[in-house]
């Protein structure tokens, strides 16, 4: 440890010994672990010191000088964040058979990363980051987790600017890079798409000698990433030239959607996928790719990719009064808005969408509202719209669209015009940008409107 730390540490006393795991959350704290004291926006890690060692912690990692017990090993250093990385860049590179595996794109990286895992357990031990632990400090927590049984890594990789995912491969040095999409999200931040490809393009450029690049060939940025690329590519779409591709789409709404894969122009499967959202598609066929790669048996791949369910994300909520609560209120970027829309075609119920602002997304901010709205205007038989910016979809939607619609600057005032509302016979869709905690209405909508009993 003294080794990783060496070029940002001050000063260290107390034992030195063999230390379970390192936490910055003093609540996670087991017997024998290391508690680094991170300072953040809201919070600074320094004030739950004591908190650590009472619960276990036998070593702090701090920014501050702070006098301990001298039972406890104190590793003073002059930046804490530097110091995860630091632990987790060295802890890595102890696991020379490991392979990690990195997951970029716009949107469809956490659902990527869960469908993956679940094909890749079906023959190896697999890690991979927790929530959506995609961050400078989130996958070098993940990273730390790994043990010798460890086989596999599964890491998705965000970004707020350049440079974010280069620092990434740094950290975990990815054997397999797959990039799922570029699109306008973040666009606000990084200003073009260009430089959206760049900063995804960085996954592609960290992958180790012998890498291998997982390539979406349906879309025209991504596809470009296969020229400067020297190692192996392996493409996914449903663009007939990919290694692996879906042909004979069918699109079954809540009921999900079903498609024949393709591998090296055989086809091998029709797969049946029971959860809803054909624009996943893309994220299920780069899943497909990882564990082709890693020589998973079809039957594998199939079993497990038509038992996928989608943790905390999309859920079907079935209610009283023949009410269906479509919740995707993780988050909200203009594609996966369309996709959400679209669940409600080729459904007999009234059809509400709930929908709030999209952030981030700059220039291009009221075109793609507009979009929004157009599509809504195809798939729903009202909408009602939360926050500054989903108020150009509600314009945009009473312009061609003589259905019922309401908009609110509020949430507060949400809530309260759907405490005195009933459905019947409704199917609801919630969406919008995580800043707005659109769950909350999921919540009201089950506790006041229609109570919280399931058919």
């Amino acid at each position: 440890m003294l080794d990783s730390l060496k070029n940002i540490l001050i000063s260290s006393s107390g034992p030195i010994e063999n230390f379970s795991k390192i936490k910055i959350n003093s609540e996670d704290i087991c017997e024998n672990d290391i508690f680094l004291a991170l300072k953040g926006e809201k919070d600074d890690g320094h004030n739950y010191i004591d908190r650590a060692i009472q619960k276990g912690a036998k070593g702090i990692i701090s920014t501050q000088k702070t006098i301990l017990s001298k039972k406890i090993t104190h590793f003073y250093v002059n930046n804490g964040l530097l110091a995860l990385q630091s632990l987790a860049k060295d802890w890595r590179a102890q696991f020379k058979a490991l392979e990690v595996i990195g997951i970029t794109g716009s949107v469809g990286k956490t659902t990527t990363k869960q469908i993956s895992e679940k094909i890749l357990a079906t023959s190896y031990n697999v890690i991979s980051s927790k929530k959506n632990y995609n961050n400078e400090i989130g996958l070098p927590l993940t990273i730390l987790n790994i043990d010798k049984k460890t086989e596999i890594a599964i890491l998705e990789m965000g970004m707020y600017q350049r440079g974010d995912i280069k620092l990434l491969t740094e950290i975990s040095s990815p054997n397999i890079g797959a990039v799922i999409n570029i699109e306008p999200v973040h666009i606000e931040r990084v200003r073009t798409k260009k430089n959206i490809f760049l900063a995804k393009q960085e996954l592609i450029n960290g992958l180790s000698k012998n890498g291998t690049a997982i390539i979406n060939n349906d879309d025209q940025l991504v596809r470009k990433m296969k020229k400067s690329f020297g190692g192996e590519c392996i493409t996914f779409g449903i663009e007939k030239k990919s290694t692996i591709y879906a042909s004979n789409i069918i699109d079954k709404g809540l009921n999900g959607f079903s498609f024949n894969l393709y591998i090296n122009n055989i086809n091998l499967k029709e797969i049946n996928i029971k959860q809803p959202g054909i624009h996943l598609l893309q994220c299920f066929l780069a899943a497909i790719a990882i564990g082709y790669k890693k020589q998973i048996e079809i039957p594998k791949i199939k079993k497990a990719i038509e038992k996928f369910e989608l943790q905390e994300r999309l859920q079907i909520i079935k209610l009283q009064n023949k009410i269906t609560i479509i919740d995707d209120t993780y988050n909200a970027s203009p594609s996966s808005m369309i996709g959400a829309l679209r669940l409600l075609n080729n459904n007999t119920n009234y059809k509400i969408a709930i929908l709030g602002d999209m952030q981030e997304l700059g220039s291009l901010s009221e075109k793609l509202h507009k979009q929004v709205a157009q599509v809504a205007q195809e798939c729903t038989d009202e909408i009602i719209c939360l926050g500054d910016k989903s108020e150009i979809i509600y314009n945009e939607y009473r312009k061609k669209s003589s259905n019922k619609s309401t908009h609110f600057k509020i949430k507060k005032d949400l809530l309260d015009y759907l405490k005195t509302t009933k459905f019947q016979n409704t199917s609801i869709l919630i969406k919008g940008s995580r800043f707005l905690k659109m769950e909350e209405i999921v919540q009201q909508l089950k506790k006041e409107s229609i109570g919280d009993k399931y058919d």
